[in-house]
C-alpha cells in the first residue's frame, strides 16, 4: 500500500481474525464491531476509534447492523 484509503465498512455477524501490513484507524458510526487485538478489547460504537497497528492480530464480531469509517495507513506514516 502506497497511499492512505478511506471507506465505510459493513462488518459481519461472525468472528473473523485479520492481519495486514498497513495501519488502521476504525471510526464507528451506527451498531457495534467488538474488536480485540493484544489483549485489549474495544467496543468500536458511535465515536469510538480504535487505532491496530500493522502485523497485530486482531479478532472482530459486529452483531447486528453497523457502520464503520476505516482510515488504511501506509506502515511507513
Amino acid at each position: 500500500m502506497d497511499s492512505p484509503v478511506i471507506e465505510t465498512r459493513h462488518y459481519p455477524d461472525r468472528v473473523l481474525t485479520d492481519r495486514h501490513g498497513f495501519h488502521q484507524l476504525l471510526l464507528g458510526l451506527d451498531g457495534a464491531l467488538e474488536l480485540e487485538s493484544a489483549g485489549r478489547l474495544v467496543h468500536v460504537t458511535r465515536g469510538v476509534l480504535a487505532p491496530l497497528a500493522s502485523g497485530d492480530v486482531h479478532h472482530y464480531l459486529a452483531p447486528g447492523d453497523n457502520r464503520v469509517v476505516v482510515l488504511e495507513l501506509p506502515e511507513a506514516w
